[in-house]
């Protein structure tokens, strides 16, 4: 199946080609540092994170919201708004599929 043409940044009167949602690589690291939660979207680049995320999808392989689907996603039970304590405390998190994390994200919690 044929790939669609990729398209230019979004950002005006950038000439370079869009390789992620729809930015350049430089308007997307922009972009990214001036998220309100920039500082903390860190943590999910750790060592710690990736170490602990891949153990609590082992513990949980099925979604604890749904319990059909496989758990691809780990969520924070309880949002930490930048607490790094609650960030990394295992008993906070779930494995959750990517639909159900969606929805639960979309909904504000």
């Amino acid at each position: 199946m044929p790939f669609a043409a990729q398209g230019y940044c979004s950002t005006p009167r950038c000439p370079n080609k869009a390789e992620y949602k729809g930015r350049c690589t430089e308007h997307a690291r922009a972009q990214e540092r001036t998220r309100y939660n920039a500082d903390t979207r860190k943590w999910y680049c750790t060592l710690a994170w990736q170490t602990l995320r891949q153990m609590v999808l082992a513990d949980e392989p099925i979604c604890m919201a749904c319990h059909q689907e496989a758990s691809t996603e780990v969520d924070h039970i309880i949002p930490h708004r930048g607490d790094y304590t609650m960030f990394f405390n295992q008993s906070n998190l779930q494995g959750l599929c990517a639909t159900c994390h969606g929805q639960k994200t979309a909904r504000g919690e």
